[in-house]
């Protein structure tokens, strides 16, 4: 087959630079729909669904002293006891029905336990709270004794475990997508490798045009002059 001389050769590359890069600028737009259309709410609602910064926001003690709570008992009278604190703070400062809402998502009934049980510990005095800040919390709702319920808070405070995996199926969702525009780049470059080149086009004219013009019996006069044709 007949090679291309060094010119061609570089108009060839910048054609399929060129074509390239159309390629992806077509494809470009279809990548911003579906990253703000669906990859950034999806991934906000994922993320919300386990964690939250309103409820770490608000009582960051009890979330701290939560960490090394098995999650299987009532945990440890101090962690009660600093709950009741927060709970008398979130009353006075009226955030207590935020909390109550994004505790109900997690566990729901417990909007009612809450806003009831701030109601109930607004007046006690802070010396008092403090020493029997347990046992009053417990006496508000039984629900206070249930593990379920301190496992509902910290889980929509602090879950690093859930919080991973959701990366990952983040970085999974990210993976498939570059897979999918790669495929579809490859797709076009093996297309326009496969067509002819201007260059080539320009010569096999040229050679059927002489084959035409000088030959009796076009075929056989072609195969004559073309170099790459069989004997």
């Amino acid at each position: 087959m007949p090679s291309l001389n060094t010119q061609d050769a570089a108009n060839a590359r910048r054609q399929l630079r060129r074509r390239r890069t159309q390629a992806f600028l077509f494809v470009v737009p279809l990548l911003v729909f579906i990253l703000f259309a669906f990859v950034a709410p999806i991934t906000t609602m994922l993320f919300r669904s386990v964690y939250n910064p309103t409820v770490a926001e608000l009582v960051p003690e009890t979330l701290e002293m939560l960490e090394d709570w098995e999650g299987e008992t009532l945990p440890e009278p101090a962690v009660v006891t600093q709950m009741a604190i927060d709970m008398k703070r979130m009353a006075n400062n009226r955030t207590s029905g935020k909390f109550a809402d994004e505790i109900n998502r997690a566990l729901p009934g417990m909007s009612s336990v809450i806003k009831s049980t701030a109601r109930g510990l607004r007046r006690v005095d802070d010396a008092e709270l403090a020493a029997n800040g347990a046992e009053m919390l417990l006496a508000e709702n039984d629900r206070w004794a249930k593990p379920a319920t301190w496992r509902a808070i910290r889980s929509a405070g602090s879950p690093p475990g859930i919080t991973l995996k959701i990366r990952n199926v983040i970085t999974e969702i990210a993976n498939s997508t570059a897979t999918m525009v790669t495929s579809r780049l490859t797709v076009k470059r093996n297309i326009s490798a496969a067509s002819p080149s201007p260059a080539g086009r320009a010569r096999h004219g040229d050679r059927h045009r002489r084959c035409s013009a000088t030959a009796r019996s076009p075929q056989s006069r072609c195969r004559e002059l073309s170099p790459d044709a069989a004997p």
